[in-house]
């Protein structure tokens, strides 16, 4: 009350009933899953160390070690061409085959191709979802988020299950431009949430990438703003890759 918070934030901070907590727990083990808060280990330091890191992450698979192993985030447009989304693909499994985990938002078009992409590599990937982990969204990814946990990857979202949630995309790239050592952009528009994580990653003091695309159209337009705007250009996965391997030097396979 000194420093003039609301009334209704004060009712919340002294509001000490761990029974909530408690609930969501029990409900989150039902399913199957788990919490992981920056009190675990395996709380990834990049994470810690990011703007607003989150103080409970819901999980479905396996966490990788992410202070060992570089990750990088691959996002672009949901609208994304066939074009696109085989360059997407082909760029993750690149990266995935080269020992980089490869980090998404589970969305369709771009992201859909990149998850894929990291497991056609034999490499991990993880979606960071957008609402609870027990929501079936986007409907037409479900068979590919069964894939992803199959395969040693990890489901990560910042929405407990079954409370009220709004699908908030800001949110969920907040978390994958934390959990990453760099953002790359793929097919992207001018006008594109990819953007937005990208970002993000710069205010988080991380390396922005970006695949150029036809200069016909506006389907590249947000990639080639971000590489007028100090982006990276690559056009395959070692051009990344490439840029870690002294800090991995046991990690990363260039020639892969």
């Amino acid at each position: 009350k000194k420093v003039a918070l609301p009334a209704d934030v004060c009712s919340r901070l002294s509001d000490k009933s761990l029974d909530k907590a408690r609930r969501i727990l029990d409900r989150v083990l039902e399913l199957g899953d788990w919490v992981l808060t920056p009190e675990d280990a395996l709380y990834p330091l990049c994470l810690r160390h990011s703007v607003a890191p989150p103080a409970a992450l819901y999980a479905r698979g396996v966490m990788p070690d992410l202070d060992s192993v570089p990750a990088v985030t691959v996002v672009g447009t949901r609208h994304a061409t066939r074009e696109g989304a085989h360059e997407a693909r082909a760029l993750a499994a690149g990266l995935a085959a080269g020992g980089a985990v490869v980090i998404s938002g589970g969305a369709v078009g771009i992201d859909a191709a990149v998850h894929t992409g990291a497991m056609d590599g034999g490499g991990v990937t993880i979606v960071v979802m957008a609402c609870p982990l027990n929501e079936n969204y986007p409907a037409e990814n479900a068979d590919l988020r069964h894939r992803v946990v199959a395969s040693g990857g990890l489901l990560l979202s910042e929405f407990p299950p079954d409370e009220p949630y709004k699908c908030d995309f800001h949110v969920r790239n907040r978390i994958m431009a934390g959990l990453s050592q760099a953002v790359c952009l793929a097919q992207t528009p001018g006008r594109s949430g990819a953007r937005i994580t990208a970002r993000l990653a710069r205010e988080n003091n991380r390396e922005v990438f970006a695949l150029p695309g036809t200069l016909s159209g506006h389907r590249y337009d947000g990639a080639h703003k971000e590489i007028q705007g100090g982006a990276t250009l690559v056009i395959r996965a070692t051009d990344i890759l490439r840029e870690y391997a002294p800090m991995y030097p046991a990690m990363l396979d260039l020639e892969a």
